[in-house]
Parts: C-alpha cells; structure tokens; sequence
C-alpha cells in the first residue's frame, strides 16, 4: 500500500469513526476524501450531506451539483455504483425541483438511460 493510498484508509476510518458522533468533524474529512477517493462515490455521498445540512449548512444547490457532476462524468461499472447512485440522486432533485428547477421529463429520461445501460453491462457481463 502506497502512501496515498494508506491516507485513504486512515481518513475513511476516522470518518466512519465520526460520521454519528462528531458532523461536523466528519462532513470536513468526508470533503477530503471526495477530493481524493479514485472513484466518484464519496462525492455522491457529500452531495446527500450538503443536502440535509449534516455537518455543514444545507445547500441543496451544492448537492444538485456534485450529483450532476458524478453523474455526466461517471459510468455504469459494476466496480462503482457511485454513477447509479447520482443518477437515482439526480431524478430524485429534478422530480422534486431541489436544488433545480422541477424537470420531470429528464428525470424520467436520467432512469431510462440507467435502465438501459444497466441492460448493456448485464448482457456484456453474461456472454
């Protein structure tokens, strides 16, 4: 293991540590690891603490845009779900105009291309 990789850990560790005794601690240690986390799924979960105000002031605007991030730059792996959980995020804000301007129709459209790529990935993994 790697230093960077060592951090890593030691920062996922303390965070799981904290996240349900200290907010405020863990929202900065959860920024940190959504900066340095390989894959996109951190990002996706600061996204649901900026929107409920865990550890830092909501901002449903913020989390509108990390999971618009992650999920325009992600994709479907089975390795990572972190582009599936932005696009159930991503539906979930339009439907609801959080962060946004209410767009159901794109909504509908993000689920649809999931479904359909989640198809592609099982047929390809299935041959």
């Amino acid at each position: 293991m790697n230093t960077e990789e060592l951090e890593i850990k030691q920062l996922e560790t303390k965070y799981f540590r904290l996240k349900e005794k200290d907010e405020k601690e863990a929202f900065a240690i959860l920024v940190q690891l959504a900066d340095k986390w390989p894959t996109y799924s951190y990002q996706v979960e600061l996204a649901d603490w900026y929107e409920h105000g865990r550890g830092t002031e909501k901002d449903e605007k913020k989390a509108f845009e990390l999971v618009q991030y992650v999920y325009n730059h992600s994709s479907v792996s089975p390795y990572d779900r972190s582009q599936e959980d932005a696009a159930y995020a991503l539906a979930y804000y339009l439907r609801n105009g959080i962060g946004c301007e209410k767009d159901p129709e794109r909504a509908t459209r993000i689920m649809q291309n999931l479904n359909d790529a989640n198809d592609r990935l099982y047929e390809m993994l299935t041959r």
